[in-house]
């Protein structure tokens, strides 16, 4: 009789275990079912195993719930993330690309270079004429519609520049944020008991990782209690050590052709500062960074020179000339010492602005030529196809077209680029997809299977209560 009544508690117990099993696999379901909208959630499966065998052999020894997994593809991961890091690179470019060439664009002839040739067509219908005092007033005004667009072109090209360094400032503090948040899910993941707790806090870890791979490129490993390592792409310089995390700091240094410096000062008293600039290369901070550095400063750059080589030349020529007051050597430009800064200082000369006769027209003193003569303005005219900037190789309008061809390249070519990533990301995320999100159907069919198998468990267990009953009335 007592074998009997051991065999019934092996029932019992069976019994217990596949309710238990089934109960945890509908908790399961459900959790899956409610995140099925979740950003980042990979879907839940519940790992069983079959007890060793039980007794003497003869029957099996039930079953065991053995842990949660997250089902994910750690290849599709990684390479989704490093894809996610380039295209990053391209995302945080075409943006401000657009902007510069909108900046610089000579549309319809109403921006700079159209200013230039205008007021090179001014000084041409003065020669006709050069004594007159109206076509001297239109001389002078479009002197000086130009040097307000070669200012105003300074003052945008400089406002983009910093607010692009205040983006790279936001961007550093994202990227501390995100990197703080990594760590703190490790200390989570590696101090939890709980393999469903676990598996939700490498979810939200994995989003967080894929978003602070879109800020900067990054590589990570994870160590075998589950604590991640993520460095910075290419350089070994630890952004999350475990449970720790680096802090991004941004220093701006905004004169003329200065650059912005990204430092990372790892945890921990007594740890240095490094310069981590030339290794940022993936990411949206790379590519801002890029843009700031180089290309709006060298946009400045060349909008200076030209503003210098314009003012110098032209001051050259108008010096070998005669007002009609017959004064000769002044200048129509206010003079500039240098290229650098010159466009955001361009104005006309202080004696041009008070007295239209000041402008030299004649190439000999007027007494002797008479007010007919215009061979300064001739002179004057000539600048406009003198190939004068870039070693003697293009005018005054070519460079300035070139100016704004060249990053009008550059911003076709990047938004080519992010159009193609983002067709090869939207292929890894459908991938991704495809492995870790939560299908509606399976999970409803789950559902049902661990429905039944705890119905069916809690029917054996009736069974078995049966059997017990007949069996404590068989002993009295």
């Amino acid at each position: 009789m007592s074998s009997g009544v051991s065999g019934l508690g092996g029932i019992f117990s069976r019994a217990l275990d596949g309710l238990n099993v089934s109960q945890r696999g509908l908790t399961v379901t459900a959790n899956n079912i409610a995140n099925v909208n979740t950003d980042g959630y990979a879907r839940q499966n519940l790992i069983q195993g079959s007890r060793a065998i039980f007794g003497d052999g003869s029957s099996g020894g039930g079953v065991f719930a053995s842990g949660v997994v997250s089902v994910v593809d750690p290849f599709i991961e990684r390479q989704l993330s490093n894809e996610m890091a380039d295209w990053g690179t391209l995302d945080g470019r075409r943006n401000t690309l657009q902007n510069i060439e909108t900046v610089v664009a000579d549309l319809d002839g109403k921006g700079l270079g159209g200013a230039m040739n205008s007021f090179f067509t001014s000084w041409s219908d003065l020669s006709q004429n050069p004594q007159s005092g109206s076509l001297r007033s239109v001389v002078r005004e479009k002197g000086r519609v130009t040097t307000d667009l070669f200012k105003s072109l300074s003052k945008n090209l400089n406002n983009l520049r910093n607010s692009l360094s205040e983006t790279i400032d936001a961007r550093t503090d994202n990227i501390n944020q995100l990197t703080r948040q990594v760590a703190d899910l490790n200390r989570s993941i590696v101090n939890s008991g709980d393999d469903s707790t676990k598996a939700e806090l490498r979810n939200q870890r994995n989003l967080v990782v894929r978003n602070l791979s879109t800020e900067i490129g990054i590589n990570y490993f994870e160590h075998s209690d589950g604590a991640l390592v993520i460095q910075v792409q290419g350089s070994g310089f630890s952004l999350v050590d475990r449970f720790q995390s680096s802090t991004l700091n941004m220093i701006d240094t905004p004169s003329a052709g200065g650059t912005v410096q990204i430092t990372g000062t790892l945890p921990g008293s007594g740890s240095g500062t490094l310069d981590l600039t030339s290794k940022i290369t993936a990411g949206r901070l790379a590519g801002n960074i890029l843009d700031r550095n180089e290309v709006i400063n060298d946009q400045i750059a060349d909008l200076d020179e030209l503003a210098y080589e314009f003012t110098t030349r032209m001051n050259a020529a108008h010096q070998n000339g005669y007002g009609l007051d017959s004064v000769t050597g002044r200048n129509f430009f206010a003079p500039v010492s240098g290229a650098s800064g010159a466009a955001s200082t361009m104005a006309l000369d202080n004696s041009v602005l008070t007295s239209l006769d000041a402008i030299a027209a004649a190439g000999q003193d007027p007494i002797v030529s008479g007010v007919g003569d215009s061979a300064n303005a001739r002179a004057m005219i000539s600048l406009q196809s003198a190939l004068t900037m870039e070693s003697g190789t293009k005018t005054f309008s070519q460079y300035f077209t070139a100016m704004g061809t060249s990053v009008g390249i550059l911003s076709a070519q990047v938004k080519g680029s992010f159009q193609g990533k983002q067709t090869l990301v939207d292929k890894l995320q459908i991938q991704r997809e495809n492995i870790s999100a939560v299908n509606l159907d399976e999970e409803a069919s789950d559902l049902i299977r661990y429905q039944k198998a705890f119905e069916a468990s809690t029917r054996v267990l009736s069974i078995a209560n049966e059997m017990m009953d007949s069996v404590m009335e068989l002993t009295r």
